[in-house]
């Protein structure tokens, strides 16, 4: 018998019910489809290689939007999405979660991209 206890805990959420505070990652990593995994996670290494304090979102069957709330709950300030369009060209999709803002980004320039977000030079 199983109570959907899963479904339980993401509406509570949704509905403001559950805060569980917000988090140390800097950037969560999107997983748009299953062909997207190993570019997720190599973009997750990466970042970290980089310094950047990097969260992937592994749960599986979650739509982009529920990720990007999930993001948007939790504090991080960017997310980055790699859908098919953009793995045909190289680069990423980086969403300001405070904002809004989408910018593109190659893939070699995404560690310097986010740390100047993150750390910007007065």
């Amino acid at each position: 018998m199983s109570l959907g206890l899963e479904r339980i805990i993401d509406v509570a959420e949704e509905l403001g019910l559950l805060n569980f505070g917000t988090t140390v990652s800097q950037v969560l990593v999107t997983i748009f489809d299953a062909d997207s995994v190993t570019t997720s996670l190599e973009i997750a290494s990466l970042l970290r290689r980089g310094g950047i304090r990097t969260e992937t979102f592994l749960e599986e069957g979650r739509d982009l939007g529920r990720q990007l709330r999930f993001a948007s709950r939790r504090g991080i300030p960017h997310a980055v999405i790699a859908g098919p369009d953009e793995r045909a060209r190289g680069v990423v999709t980086v969403r300001d979660m405070d904002t809004g803002q989408q910018d593109e980004v190659e893939q070699g320039s995404l560690v310097t991209f986010i740390s100047e977000r993150l750390y910007p030079v007065s």
